[in-house]
């Protein structure tokens, strides 16, 4: 009897694991379909890429401090990077704000 429920609490504990598993990816699979700025946005091509590119500096200001964290990148090389990708950011976040006042709307 102690095999059999400990046979199905195991199977029972993997298809919880299996569904958790199931829902994550489902969940990394829709935020790669929903368009950048999320199921909110008003859908214009410029926006669109705004966000796109906000996203992109982001990602890569992530990945260099990861690459630093994991000894992958030098500190000197990791400066260098940061100092371009906080530039890019600030560019792209400057170009959504002047797109948003001529849209009539506040950054």
């Amino acid at each position: 009897m102690k095999d059999w429920l400990a046979n199905l609490s195991a199977l029972l504990a993997a298809a919880a694991a299996i569904a958790a598993g199931l829902y994550a990816v489902k969940a990394m699979v829709m935020t790669a379909r929903t368009p950048a700025g999320g199921p909110g946005l008003s859908g214009d091509p410029q926006r669109v890429a705004l966000e796109d590119e906000r996203r992109r500096a982001i990602n890569h200001l992530r990945e260099i401090q990861f690459d630093r964290d994991t000894g992958k990148l030098d500190q000197a090389d990791y400066e260098r990077l940061r100092t371009r990708y906080e530039r890019e950011a600030m560019e792209v976040l400057a170009r959504m704000d002047a797109f948003e006042q001529s849209r009539g709307g506040t950054p």
